[in-house]
Protein backbone atom coordinates (compact mmCIF):
# COMPACT_ATOMS: atom_id res chain seq x y z
CA UNK A 1 0.00 0.00 0.00
CA UNK A 2 1.28 3.65 -0.88
CA UNK A 3 0.16 5.20 1.80
CA UNK A 4 2.44 2.80 4.27
CA UNK A 5 5.17 4.00 2.25
CA UNK A 6 4.91 7.56 2.92
CA UNK A 7 3.83 7.21 6.54
CA UNK A 8 7.50 5.49 6.18
CA UNK A 9 8.93 8.28 4.78
CA UNK A 10 7.37 11.06 7.29
CA UNK A 11 8.93 8.95 10.44
CA UNK A 12 11.98 8.58 8.52
CA UNK A 13 11.75 12.69 8.37
CA UNK A 14 11.42 12.80 11.83
CA UNK A 15 13.84 10.71 12.71
CA UNK A 16 16.07 13.03 11.42
CA UNK A 17 14.24 15.44 13.00
CA UNK A 18 13.20 17.35 9.90
CA UNK A 19 9.39 17.43 11.10
CA UNK A 20 7.61 16.30 14.48
CA UNK A 21 5.82 13.57 15.46
CA UNK A 22 2.56 16.29 15.73
CA UNK A 23 3.31 16.63 12.01
CA UNK A 24 2.78 13.03 11.77
CA UNK A 25 -0.43 12.72 13.61
CA UNK A 26 -1.61 16.06 11.95
CA UNK A 27 -1.58 13.96 8.78
CA UNK A 28 -2.89 10.85 9.99
CA UNK A 29 -5.70 12.94 11.21
CA UNK A 30 -6.17 14.66 7.56
CA UNK A 31 -6.13 11.40 6.27
CA UNK A 32 -9.54 9.92 8.37
CA UNK A 33 -11.14 13.41 8.20
CA UNK A 34 -10.89 12.81 4.09
CA UNK A 35 -11.26 9.29 3.68
CA UNK A 36 -14.60 7.30 3.28
CA UNK A 37 -16.15 4.87 5.69
CA UNK A 38 -15.06 1.63 3.52
CA UNK A 39 -11.18 2.57 4.06
CA UNK A 40 -11.52 3.60 7.37
CA UNK A 41 -10.37 0.14 9.48
CA UNK A 42 -7.52 -0.91 7.13
CA UNK A 43 -6.15 2.88 8.13
CA UNK A 44 -6.87 2.44 11.80
CA UNK A 45 -5.02 -0.95 11.53
CA UNK A 46 -1.75 0.61 9.83
CA UNK A 47 -2.14 3.50 12.43
CA UNK A 48 -2.46 1.43 15.27
CA UNK A 49 0.83 -0.66 13.81
CA UNK A 50 2.55 2.30 13.46
CA UNK A 51 1.96 3.62 16.54
CA UNK A 52 2.12 0.80 19.15
CA UNK A 53 4.98 -0.98 17.37
CA UNK A 54 7.47 1.59 16.60
CA UNK A 55 7.99 4.82 18.28
CA UNK A 56 5.46 7.12 17.68
CA UNK A 57 4.17 7.00 20.91
CA UNK A 58 7.17 7.78 22.83
CA UNK A 59 7.38 11.80 23.00
CA UNK A 60 10.74 13.47 21.21
CA UNK A 61 13.00 16.09 23.48
CA UNK A 62 11.99 19.37 21.53
CA UNK A 63 7.96 18.03 21.88
CA UNK A 64 5.20 18.78 24.38
CA UNK A 65 5.53 15.16 26.18
CA UNK A 66 3.66 12.72 25.28
CA UNK A 67 0.46 14.19 26.28
CA UNK A 68 0.11 15.76 23.14
CA UNK A 69 0.67 12.67 21.40
CA UNK A 70 -1.98 10.85 22.89
CA UNK A 71 -4.92 14.16 22.81
CA UNK A 72 -3.83 13.66 18.51
CA UNK A 73 -4.42 9.96 18.91
CA UNK A 74 -8.17 10.76 20.69
CA UNK A 75 -9.04 13.00 18.21
CA UNK A 76 -8.07 10.67 15.32
CA UNK A 77 -10.78 7.94 17.27
CA UNK A 78 -12.97 10.46 17.78
CA UNK A 79 -13.38 11.83 14.33
CA UNK A 80 -13.52 7.43 13.29
CA UNK A 81 -16.38 7.14 15.67
CA UNK A 82 -18.07 9.89 14.19
CA UNK A 83 -17.68 8.55 11.30
CA UNK A 84 -18.55 4.87 11.87
CA UNK A 85 -22.44 3.50 11.42
CA UNK A 86 -23.91 3.18 15.18
CA UNK A 87 -25.49 -0.26 14.40
CA UNK A 88 -22.89 -1.96 11.55
CA UNK A 89 -19.33 -1.51 12.67
CA UNK A 90 -19.76 -2.32 16.41
CA UNK A 91 -16.53 -4.73 15.97
CA UNK A 92 -14.57 -1.91 14.56
CA UNK A 93 -16.20 0.82 16.64
CA UNK A 94 -14.95 -1.44 19.87
CA UNK A 95 -11.93 -1.63 18.49
CA UNK A 96 -11.37 1.98 18.13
Amino acid sequence: MNIEKFFEFLENLERMQLISKSDIFSTFSDLFESTSEDTLELLFNMMETKVFNGDLIQASNGENKQDQVLNMIARICKTIMRKLSATHDTGFRGKV
